[in-house]
């Protein structure tokens, strides 16, 4: 199966799909969709031996961790840019789903888009959607002016990239024309 799922779906802060345990022991890419008027972004991408853990993990602490300030570094993500929040060490998880939280979007949406926990195909979905608070391993020390603009042909090539869309249905088209599920069943 290589069609996106969507896994989990608030709008206006209502539960509307909540198809979480589907996903518990299962393994692949799921990516996270925040939307204000009428245009989805991306906000981070993950891979994962268990994705429905893993989503379990980040509702909770979408709800139920209160804001800290106290965070002692800044929070660069993996295009070098600063995401305008503070964090702990260790506590990655918990401040970024927190401030996500108090962006106060209309619609959030836990999307799971490939079956198989790979690597490089994470890097190809965050790259594609220039998913806003992804990282992937260690992190800037400081931020780097247009490091994304000046990256993004290396590592897609001659990729179509999607920094908004309007409907889920859309990002699956274009990752189809992407070929981003080439050579699998669906």
């Amino acid at each position: 199966m290589n069609c996106i799922k969507i896994i989990y779906k608030e709008e206006n802060g209502k539960v509307t799909i909540n198809e979480v345990d589907n996903y518990i022991n299962k393994q692949g890419i799921w990516a996270l969709f925040g939307k204000r008027e009428d245009i989805f972004e991306c906000l981070n991408v993950g891979k994962c031996i268990d994705v429905g853990r893993e989503i379990l993990y980040d509702i909770s602490c979408l709800h139920n961790i209160l804001l800290h300030k106290e965070g002692n570094e800044e929070y660069i993500n993996q295009f070098a840019e600063l995401c305008n929040f503070k964090y702990r060490k260790k506590w990655t998880q918990e401040y970024l789903y927190q401030y996500i939280s108090s962006l106060r979007y209309e619609v959030i949406t836990f999307v799971y888009v490939y079956n198989k926990s790979d690597m490089y195909k994470e890097k190809e979905l965050a790259w594609t959607t220039h998913a806003r608070f992804w990282k992937n391993g260690s992190s800037f020390k400081t931020a780097q002016e247009d490091f994304y603009e000046k990256n993004k042909n290396l590592v897609l090539e001659t990729k179509t990239t999607i920094t908004s869309i309007k409907n889920i249905d859309e990002l699956e088209r274009i990752l189809k024309n992407n070929s981003f599920y080439s050579n699998e069943e669906e």
